[in-house]
């Protein structure tokens, strides 16, 4: 269990924390939740009962809420990340990627790329986290999961990410209106938007 002292800690400690102290399916709730605290209010949590991402935002610049899911990775034995629950059904807009290399000192790489570029691209497969593509063929809704070779992670997403680097720092500078205002080209072209 994950104190309220530790939900405070700097990111760079609070990561290896729920590493260390909790199991993938809660270290991710939590890290999600610890994202949207962390944005001083510009995310705001997706209401479970919406089944549309962890956050949501609205922009001035386009008039429009944009919703994204928020995940982590932590590097595994054999240099890979890996995705999981990707729920492809829901309607959001963006992912919030961080991938921790355990073997560096726990050095986090964060991205921010359009949903598509991890559902529909075709360079990452994606494989339903239970069952069978088969067994799933009548099922609407199945979530699904990604194995990244670590070399290819850093590559493939620092092409699709619309942060200007990978650290936590510059994920920060999303937080704020002027990201989308100074960045709107590049939002547009990324969602295929039109005006």
């Amino acid at each position: 269990m994950v104190t309220p002292l530790e939900m405070n800690l700097e990111m760079e400690d609070f990561i290896p924390c729920i590493y260390n102290k909790c199991s993938p399916n809660y270290y991710g709730l939590l890290f999600a939740k610890k994202i949207i605290r962390e944005s001083n209010g510009f995310l705001n949590s997706t209401p479970h009962s919406m089944d549309n991402g962890d956050f949501y935002f609205y922009s001035d610049e386009f008039l429009k809420t944009f919703f994204g899911e928020i995940k982590i990775s932590y590097k595994g034995k054999k240099g890979n990340y890996r995705i999981t629950h990707i729920r492809d059904w829901q309607p959001f807009d963006y992912y919030i990627l961080c991938f921790v290399d355990i073997d560096d000192d726990f050095t986090p790489r964060y991205y921010l790329v359009p949903k598509n570029i991890v559902t529909q691209k075709g360079y990452l497969r994606l494989t339903p986290m239970n069952g069978t593509k088969d067994s799933n063929k009548d099922n609407k809704n199945v979530s699904k999961s990604v194995t990244i070779k670590g070399e290819d992670c850093d590559w493939f997403f620092k092409k699709h990410s619309l942060l200007k680097g990978n650290t936590f720092s510059n994920l920060k500078q999303f937080f704020n209106k002027d990201f989308i205002k100074t960045n709107k080209t590049k939002i547009l072209k990324s969602l295929n938007f039109k005006q």
